[in-house]
């Protein structure tokens, strides 16, 4: 048996200490920190009527942040102290103790009795001669180091002279929020006054109606009205801006029902119409009814309407119209709900059902429901049997209905016999479409569907 040499026996000792703080690292690393508090939540932007901002701070949330914030910061602190003290034993380990050219020295110093010097080298005067050498290397290097830190100390000074800060805050705030003036707008502006009936319908249908902000879930902002996590505002110029909910519902400002249905309004026209234009836009095939219908399905994510779009401009069947709304790419845990909702979407596109048939049917009854029904290998099934199974499904229990909700206040009550008239609006819009075909032959100012006439 190899006799240890006195470099391999405190070596060992090092890496038994490297392996304790690498352990105590880990174990560190895996500590959760309670992730309660958002900095978000801590302030409430309100902007006035007069463009004035008021900003409420809640110190509560504000100091649970900071000491969350502390001791995230205390986790990483520790565990990079940690990690620097391990690899810092371990590179002494390597170099100064467990080095294989000082353990041959020891060796070399017990097997001969001599050297070329003529005599025996003990294993203190090996490690001194080690030590000596790499402490001149050391040594060499430093001095080069700080000439060269001299050398360019003078050019370091320049270089922080030309470095010009900008702490001008000019727009700030702005940068933030999207400007849409609706009268600079055709399309946004013709397409809210022809949909917003049927718009109205069938989002009270298909979206959860709050009469008081709620957060729902793990969302990040509360939502009011239906389905809206701003809130909007026009300015003295007509601008529409929006500033976003917080996640505390006290926070959030509360409407009445008609309010919230002028917040879901200015939602469309800030966000969810303009995006239509965009995914329709040159696609001369899709209806002003499957326009409707694209609203209803891009509501809660209006990224996929580009998507929808395009398949609905190649469809040439009912059921290749039905599967363009069957496009999902999201998270599986809400592709069953979002199915659910584009099921109907797709049923309205195709004209197997009617806006009738929302008004007649409860509120949010369009989750009741089986997607198995009603979804069959990446296809919307909209046999006669599956439609009537889903009208009867959604009927069943005892909400009150669309109808009798809007009834309920006046602003529903215009939304209402605003829907018997869009068929005579809709002539209307289609010849001042044709009208503005013949001035415009390049077709810059085309209504991207707004002309066609709802079936």
């Amino acid at each position: 048996m190899v006799r240890k040499t006195v470099a391999e026996k405190r070596g060992d000792d090092i890496r038994k200490a490297a392996n304790f703080l690498k352990k105590a690292r880990l174990n560190l690393n895996r500590k959760k920190i309670p992730n309660k508090e958002h900095f978000g939540d801590a302030f409430v932007f309100e902007k006035l009527e007069d463009d004035r901002l008021i900003i409420e701070v809640d110190k509560r949330k504000l100091k649970g942040w900071s000491k969350e914030v502390g001791q995230g910061f205390n986790k990483v602190s520790g565990v990079s102290a940690l990690w620097l003290s391990e690899y810092l034993l371990r590179m002494l380990n390597s170099v100064f103790v467990d080095n294989k050219l000082i353990e041959a020295l020891e060796r070399a110093s017990r097997n001969s009795s001599t050297t070329k010097v003529g005599r025996k080298l003990s294993w203190v005067e090996s490690y001194l001669l080690y030590y000596v050498f790499a402490a001149s290397v050391v040594f060499s290097g430093t001095q080069l180091g700080i000439k060269g830190a001299e050398d360019n100390k003078d050019d370091k000074k320049d270089e922080k002279k030309e470095v010009v800060i900008n702490n001008e805050k000019k727009g700030s705030y702005d940068k933030k929020l999207k400007k849409i003036d609706p009268q600079e707008s055709n399309f946004v502006q013709q397409a809210l006054n022809e949909y917003w009936p049927v718009l109205a319908v069938g989002l009270t249908e298909l979206e959860t109606y709050r009469g008081v902000p709620k957060l729902q879930g793990s969302e990040a902002r509360s939502t009011n009205g239906l389905g809206v996590t701003y809130t909007y505002y026009y300015n003295e110029k007509g601008i529409l801006y929006r500033v976003a909910n917080p996640k505390n519902a006290e926070k959030v400002r509360t409407f009445d029902v008609a309010g919230n249905y002028e917040q879901c309004k200015r939602h469309l026209t800030y966000e969810t119409l303009p995006k239509l234009g965009n995914a329709i836009k040159r696609k001369e095939n899709i209806t002003a009814q499957q326009s409707v219908a694209l609203v209803l399905a891009g509501y809660q994510r209006p990224s996929d309407m580009d998507n929808i779009a395009l398949r609905l401009s190649k469809a040439k069947t009912k059921q290749e119209i039905a599967d363009a709304f069957a496009y999902y790419p999201g998270h599986t845990k809400y592709k069953e709900g979002t199915l659910k909702r584009r099921w109907w979407c797709a049923a309205y596109a195709t004209g197997v059902i009617t806006m009738q048939d929302f008004i007649d049917l409860p509120r949010d009854g369009f989750s009741k429901i089986e997607l198995s029904n009603v979804y069959k290998d990446g296809h919307f099934v909209l046999t006669n049997e599956a439609v009537q199974y889903a009208l009867k499904t959604a009927k069943t229990g005892k909400r009150s209905t669309v109808k009798d909700f809007l009834n309920s206040f006046e602003t529903g009550q215009e939304i209402l016999n605003d829907v018997n008239s869009v068929s005579s609006k809709t002539v209307a819009l289609d010849e001042a479409a044709r009208q503005i075909r013949k001035q415009n032959a390049r077709g810059d100012l085309l209504l991207y569907g707004v002309e066609k006439t709802l079936v």
